[in-house]
């Protein structure tokens, strides 16, 4: 009776289900997509989540709180939870996780707060640097999304722990769009998605564009944020022409539209921990120019066009090497990333730390 009661609590993962309430960015689409595989993999995944979630993720047990939401959940009645289920291992995917409960494994995709600190508000800045420490003194190990994190997070967090790499995964293609005779009215384009983050390094990309070769006779497409957002700023009100179309927010599949009909897609961050749209412009048959930052190299490899983010001839002269090679010669160099960042491989890294954490501890 007893092995069979151990069995059973080997196969069940429990998720803190913070990430639900949250509007999606990347780190709440990699949680996503993570609980999917492992819940595949037939496992008994159950998500303790709070009253104030926006989705639920199908074939997965969510245990809702009637009462409680946000903050006030997650660090004072997810624990309260967990100490009458035992005090399992709960893994963690977005935010700090329950700072103080010691059986917890804590998703840190990058390290941005602290190499960058400058690209975040005080209060954040504050809060998070006096809160993580502790949150990671309290957890049994640490998960991220690529080895260049790993050792961001080692070297400027100053990690003792176990530092376990998870990738993201090539995202799902969706079918066309409402608005497909829209997007065919724009065209030729290429495409930016992207917000005001700083990280994201929109301004260079409209520099660049505007001296380049491809103005008059490309277009420069922007999907993400909001049109008001982007408005409000006088630097891109400057930078602005009849040729920089900001389409605001997408839906994911007028998003997978864009990509389809792009001439390729642009993406100049400055620091990612990942870096999961070039796989979504891949998924939809569009090809890439990135960054040459360090996790792109480590992610994408040699396949791909690089430019100096932090050069706007650099930037320029990218997208006119992209724009005068063939499209289709390129993609096929690029898409063999599609099969390295796979479900099954996402879950294989994930049941690693499954047997190492949480079947160790019955």
């Amino acid at each position: 009776m007893v092995y069979s009661i151990v069995d059973d609590n080997m196969k069940k993962i429990y998720i803190d289900g913070y990430f639900l309430a949250q509007r999606i960015t990347g780190v709440q689409r990699y949680a996503e997509e993570l609980v999917k595989n492992i819940n595949n993999k037939g496992y008994d995944i159950i998500i303790l989540a709070p009253k104030n979630i926006k989705r639920t993720i199908p074939g997965v047990v969510i245990k809702r709180s009637k009462m409680f939401s946000g903050l006030l959940w997650q660090q004072f009645i997810l624990p309260i939870q967990l100490f009458f289920l035992g005090k399992p291992i709960i893994t963690s995917l977005s935010g700090l996780g329950p700072i103080f409960y010691p059986n917890k494994l804590l998703a840190i995709h990058d390290a941005s707060l602290y190499r960058y600190p400058s690209y975040f508000s005080n209060l954040y800045r504050i809060v998070y640097k006096n809160l993580y420490p502790i949150t990671i003194f309290f957890s049994k190990a640490i998960i991220t999304v690529s080895e260049f994190s790993k050792q961001e997070i080692k070297e400027l967090i100053n990690i003792s722990k176990d530092i376990l790499v998870v990738n993201n995964v090539t995202p799902q293609s969706y079918e066309g769009s409402l608005r497909d005779n829209i997007y065919e009215q724009m065209e030729p384009y290429i495409l930016v998605v992207g917000t005001l983050d700083k990280r994201k390094n929109l301004k260079n990309v409209l520099e660049a564009f505007q001296q380049s070769k491809l103005k008059g006779v490309y277009k420069l497409l922007v999907a993400g944020g909001t049109a008001k957002s982007f408005s409000d700023n006088e630097w891109i009100t400057n930078l602005c022409s009849d040729d920089v179309i900001f389409l605001g927010y997408v839906s994911d599949a007028e998003l997978a539209n864009l990509y389809n009909r792009a001439h390729f897609f642009i993406y100049m961050s400055i620091y990612e921990g990942f870096g999961i749209p070039p796989l979504e412009s891949l998924a939809n048959n569009c090809p890439v120019l990135l960054s040459d930052i360090d996790v792109f190299k480590e992610i994408y490899g040699d396949s791909f066009e690089y430019a100096n983010p932090l050069s706007v001839d650099s930037i320029a002269m990218g997208l006119e090497r992209v724009v005068s090679s063939d499209r289709h010669e390129l993609y096929e160099k690029q898409r063999i990333a599609l099969s390295k960042y796979t479900k099954e491989n996402q879950a294989k890294q994930f049941e690693e730390i499954i047997k190492r954490y949480i079947h160790a501890a019955y």
